[in-house]
This record gives structure tokens, C-alpha cells and sequence, in this order.
């Protein structure tokens, strides 16, 4: 979609929207079913799929604006060592929300990309966290 340009239409964009609804959905039924597979019983599961679900609620209502308006602000600077630092903290908090996950009896990959949606997509932070990770990988 992105070489053609359809992207940007109308069409396009109904296309990325259905398939970001089918990527969400997916991954809570991946959740859901890796809990049922590691519990013992259905209201253990139950409650790990809530507390994986509260913790995406919290994330999306309570950190991300927050999170938004640190980076906005700490990039205002225009400082290369506020940069670093921020990236820093960044690859902490995505630390802490793959072990949050993994003591929830999940794979820490579920935290980490929780908090990866909520990075702002328009800072140089998110450009930053692209270019030192691909060069990790």
C-alpha cells in the first residue's frame, strides 16, 4: 500500500485500520489462549488475561499521555544527552513491562510490544529507538 501511494486514500487507510483491529484482536486470543494452557484452572487464567488486560488499559489511558508529553518536553531541549537519557529510560520502561508480563506467567515479548504502541510515532525519541535497536538486531 505504502509504494502505490493507497496509503494515503480512503481505501488505504480502511485497510490499515481493519488490519491493526485483526492484529489486536489476534494477539488477545494468543493471550487468552496462553493462559488457559498455563493455568491449572480457568479463574487463574482469567485473572492473569485481566490483569494482561487492565495493565493495556492503563498503558493506553494513564501512561501513554503522560509518557507523550515527558518526550515533548525533554526533546524541546534540543540536547543529545537528554536524547540519550530518554532513550535510556525508554528501554527501562520497556524492560519493566516485559517483566511485569513474564511474573503474569506470560512471555515478556507481550509487555514489551504493549508499550511499544504507545511510544509517540511523531518524536525524534521514536526515530532514535528505530535506529539503535535496528543496529542491535
Amino acid at each position: 500500500l505504502k509504494e502505490s501511494g493507497l496509503i494515503y486514500s480512503r481505501a488505504g487507510a480502511l485497510t490499515m485500520g481493519a488490519a491493526a483491529l485483526n492484529d489486536a484482536v489476534a494477539w488477545c486470543l494468543l493471550i487468552l489462549a496462553i493462559c488457559i494452557a498455563n493455568a491449572k484452572n480457568m479463574s487463574i487464567a482469567g485473572y492473569v488475561f485481566l490483569c494482561v488486560l487492565a495493565m493495556a488499559v492503563g498503558l493506553f489511558v494513564i501512561v501513554r499521555p503522560i509518557f507523550r508529553e515527558i518526550v515533548i518536553y525533554f526533546e524541546s531541549f534540543n540536547n543529545k544527552a537528554f536524547r540519550s537519557n530518554l532513550f535510556a529510560i525508554t528501554i527501562c520502561i520497556v524492560f519493566l513491562c516485559a517483566w511485569t508480563t513474564a511474573l503474569l506467567g506470560l512471555d515478556g515479548i507481550f509487555g514489551a510490544f504493549l508499550f511499544g504502541l504507545i511510544v509517540p510515532r511523531d518524536t525524534q525519541l521514536f526515530h532514535d529507538c528505530n535506529e539503535h535497536i535496528e543496529a542491535f538486531v
